[in-house]
């Protein structure tokens, strides 16, 4: 089992009275943060409007029983929900913790 701790920083317009929502269109990902199992942290970081693929090579690594952790693991879900390899990751068994 591995886990994935993963934490975004977003553009934080407002959008019916909701800070940094992904449903803002003019909102994006800045950085995306991540370590496996506790360990070394990575990160990739966006100085312009971004929202593809963030993140797909830790997702992808994803198995069956491995863990993907966070802190409002939900506001972060959102905004990788859409994208194949969070959703591919989930099917084959990942499961989400928000701590």
């Amino acid at each position: 089992m591995k886990v994935l701790t993963f934490d975004l920083e977003v553009e934080n317009h407002r959008l019916n009275k909701r800070l940094a929502s992904p449903f803002d269109p003019r909102n994006y990902i800045v950085e995306a943060g991540w370590s496996w199992n506790g360990g070394k942290v990575g990160s990739e970081r966006y100085e312009e409007w971004h929202r593809a693929d963030v993140m797909k090579e830790q997702f992808d690594k994803l198995e069956a029983g491995d863990i993907i952790n966070g802190f409002n693991t939900k506001f972060d879900a959102l905004w990788v929900w859409h994208q194949p390899s969070f959703q591919a990751a989930l099917a084959r068994g990942a499961t989400i913790y928000c701590g």
